[in-house]
C-alpha cells in the first residue's frame, strides 16, 4: 500500500476476521472519476490488483468504486482464502 500512499490515495486499513478492508480517503484523480468513473476507477482498481499480485497470499476480493461508495475501497483476502 505504500505505493498508494505515494500516489496520494491516503489508504486506511481496518483488518477482519476474513480479510482486510482498504479505505482510501483521498482520490487524487477525484474530478476525473466523478465525471469519467469506469475508466479512472477501472485504472485504480488495477493498479490495486497489480499491486496485491505480488504479495504473497493475498488477492483482491472485491473493489468498490467512487460510484458505489466515497471513499471507495477494496476489500483483501490473506491467507489460504487468497488460492
Amino acid at each position: 500500500l505504500t505505493e498508494l500512499d505515494t500516489l496520494g490515495f491516503d489508504p486506511e486499513v481496518a483488518a477482519g476476521d476474513d480479510g482486510v478492508t482498504v479505505g482510501f480517503a483521498h482520490c487524487p484523480f477525484q474530478d476525473l472519476a466523478e465525471s469519467n468513473p469506469k475508466l479512472v476507477c477501472g485504472m485504480h482498481e488495477g493498479m490495486v490488483a497489480g499491486f496485491v499480485s505480488g504479495l504473497d497470499d493475498c488477492a483482491v476480493s472485491g473493489f468498490r468504486t467512487l460510484v458505489d461508495r466515497k471513499p471507495c475501497q477494496v476489500d483483501l483476502v490473506i491467507g489460504e482464502a487468497a488460492d
